[in-house]
C-alpha cells in the first residue's frame, strides 16, 4: 500500500497536483479514448436521441 501511495505522490501535473491512477474503490478514472464493452450501445443511444430530438419539449 505504501508503494502505491509513493507512486501516486510521484505523479504531478500542472503545478504539483497529485493525480492518482485509481480512485478509492480501485477503479480507474474515465478514459474517453479507451474502448469499452458498452461503447457501441452508448454511441447508438446518444445518436438515436440526437437524431430524434425535437425543438418543442
Amino acid at each position: 500500500m505504501q508503494a502505491n501511495r509513493e507512486k501516486e505522490v510521484a505523479q504531478h501535473h500542472d503545478g504539483g497536483f497529485s493525480v492518482p491512477e485509481t480512485n478509492s474503490f480501485g477503479h480507474t478514472f474515465r478514459n474517453y479514448d479507451a474502448e469499452s464493452a458498452r461503447q457501441d450501445g452508448v454511441e447508438n443511444f446518444y445518436g438515436t436521441n440526437h437524431i430524434n430530438q425535437t425543438y418543442d419539449f
